[in-house]
């Protein structure tokens, strides 16, 4: 079972990565092209601090989605908070040995695994009731599929707890490219191919989410300045 679930794993990281550097090729060329015919905002103005600012708080603190729909907001910013401290969590089982910040951060990131399934039910509460008749069908099966990566990740530390040594081997194996076998649990098998159905269900347009938040800052503070002008002019 080691080695199915090892290829499986490296098939699709593969299909991942192959996505992943499609949509950067297109972007890159979109810029480029955007660049070289003085277009848009981009090709208009010199990249602002200003603009760099707002797009940091935009990526840690979801400014953009404030503005927005702040029922919503609340729900997200705890979501990405916790899912990052819930991923460094994860950290000690793919690094050997475990640094000391990483170690640092396991109570934070015991807290996080009680305030992500909290967020994910409250995001979905959300776009049920309140935004229903726009929901992407896409939106709502992502948020159920990481209700249930956690849902099977809260059972492998209570109901049937897994062999955490066994797990690290097994990561390991797959990081050294020597696949080892997979610890006898149910819920680690099950919590392991929903993570592979993530990995496959990540929009690849977030790899490139900085450049293009920045590039609607830029553009923001771009007609900004033109309004400014003709209402001086």
């Amino acid at each position: 079972m080691g080695i199915i679930f090892s290829g499986l794993a490296y098939l699709t990281l593969a299909v991942f990565s192959a996505e992943v550097f499609a949509k950067t090729a297109i972007l890159w060329r979109a810029a480029r092209s955007s660049l070289a015919s003085g277009g848009g905002a981009a090709g208009a103005t010199r990249p602002s601090c200003r603009a760099a600012l707002k797009t940091t708080g935009d990526i840690f603190f979801l400014t953009r989605l404030l503005e927005t729909n702040d029922v919503l907001w609340f729900g997200e910013l705890m979501f990405h908070w916790s899912f990052l401290f819930v991923v460094i969590r994860h950290l000690r089982y793919v690094l050997a040995p475990v640094p000391g910040c990483v170690s640092l951060l396991q109570t934070a990131g015991i807290i996080a695994s009680y305030l992500l399934p909290a967020a994910l039910l409250y995001i979905l509460i959300v776009k049920l009731a309140v935004e229903r008749s726009y929901a992407p069908l896409y939106n709502l099966s992502l948020l159920v599929l990481l209700l249930l990566l956690v849902a099977t990740g809260f059972m492998m530390t209570t109901a049937e707890r897994a062999d955490i040594v066994a797990a690290k081997v097994f990561v390991l194996g797959l990081l050294h490219f020597a696949p080892q076998a997979m610890p006898g649990n149910l819920f680690f098998s099950l919590h392991f191919i929903l993570f592979l159905l993530l990995i496959l269900c990540l929009p690849t347009h977030i790899v490139a989410a900085p450049l293009i938040m920045f590039e609607a800052r830029e553009r923001e503070n771009h007609l900004r300045q033109i309004l400014h002008n003709e209402h001086g002019g």
